[in-house]
């Protein structure tokens, strides 16, 4: 199997389980907990597929190093993390709140920006570990 699918069909995973996680522990003791659990983690599912196919392609398609292995996981983890916070933000500001689509797009994203917990940071090295164990695994 080439190392981009193999980079992507065990980070993709493991980021559903790791927003599963992270979104139980927010909102788990609600009464609709659970399904609003498993509404991110599949929101985080198709989100993550989308980064780590475009991250994995773009990086280790071709030519697999560890440092590129190690830039495609942080990369997928740093565009990954403020995605679901902004979505929802955007489709507050936009639809709720009816402002300009720019106004809307930096107001989210400020807000992606300036909500991400220690738990969301740890994951940067987490998937940097995944990018480079998936491509050192070619090389050993």
């Amino acid at each position: 199997m080439p190392t981009y699918k193999r980079f992507v069909f065990t980070l993709t995973p493991l980021a559903a389980l790791y927003g599963a996680i992270l979104a139980y522990r927010q909102v788990g003791w609600q009464a609709d907990g659970l399904s609003d659990t498993l509404k991110m983690s599949l929101l985080v599912f198709g989100l993550a597929s989308i980064v780590t196919v475009f991250w994995g392609r773009l990086l280790l398609k071709n030519y697999s190093t560890k440092l590129r292995g190690t830039m495609a996981g942080g990369l997928s983890a740093m565009t990954l993390i403020p995605l679901p916070s902004f979505i929802g933000a955007f489709k507050d500001k936009f639809i709720t709140q009816t402002l300009p689509f720019i106004e809307s797009f930096t107001e989210a994203a400020s807000y992606a920006f300036s909500t991400l917990s220690l738990a969301e940071i740890l994951s940067i090295p987490l998937s940097i570990a995944v990018g480079l164990w998936v491509v050192g695994a070619d090389q050993f």
